[in-house]
């Protein structure tokens, strides 16, 4: 049997799947993600601290920090890349 070759996933935006088809959907809604998000880099506590408080696992948390963060470098400098 020959699989095909694996060609890595597309850089998803936050909450966007139309860039990648195969991703699954996340368990939790987009305003939870902004609402976090916002929460994450408007208070003083850690991404650890503010992740728990919500019930979310850490990386869940610091990976839509990122996305969010990306995007907004993107928007303000569109020739900005993503860097992961």
């Amino acid at each position: 049997m020959v699989l095909p070759r694996f060609g890595g996933h597309s850089i998803v935006s936050l909450g966007s799947q139309e860039e990648c088809p195969m991703a699954r959907p996340s368990k939790y809604p987009e305003e939870f993600r902004r609402e976090a998000v916002r929460l994450a880099l408007s208070t003083d506590d850690s991404r650890v601290s503010v992740a728990r408080r919500l019930g979310v696992n850490e990386t869940s948390l610091r990976n839509w920090v990122a996305n969010y963060l990306a995007e907004e470098a993107r928007g303000s400098d569109p020739l900005a890349l993503a860097v992961n």
